[in-house]
């Protein structure tokens, strides 16, 4: 957790919780590690999105996941655009 206003212990499951289906969030059955960046899209700069797709590119069956903030995809457009 890297944000001052929420503690690590919000995120830890409980004896008794659901397991998170990953279908539920669309993401695939056979990934075998899903890397998670639940910032705004405007934060993640050109670097570090170099260092993460050559990090997926080195590890066999990961993925990056990625929020959509809002109801625009020209964030997510310009990601994937740079990405390539």
């Amino acid at each position: 957790v890297n944000d001052y206003r929420q503690q690590a212990v919000e995120f830890r499951s409980a004896p008794g919780d659901a397991a998170i289906e990953r279908d539920l969030y669309g993401l695939p059955p056979d990934a075998t590690v899903i890397y998670c960046n639940f910032n705004q899209q405007y934060k993640v700069d050109a670097p570090t999105l170099k260092s993460w797709v050559q990090i997926l590119m080195q590890v066999e069956g990961s993925i990056m996941w990625l929020l959509r903030f809002g109801t625009s995809n020209a964030a997510e457009e310009t990601l994937r655009n740079e990405a390539v």
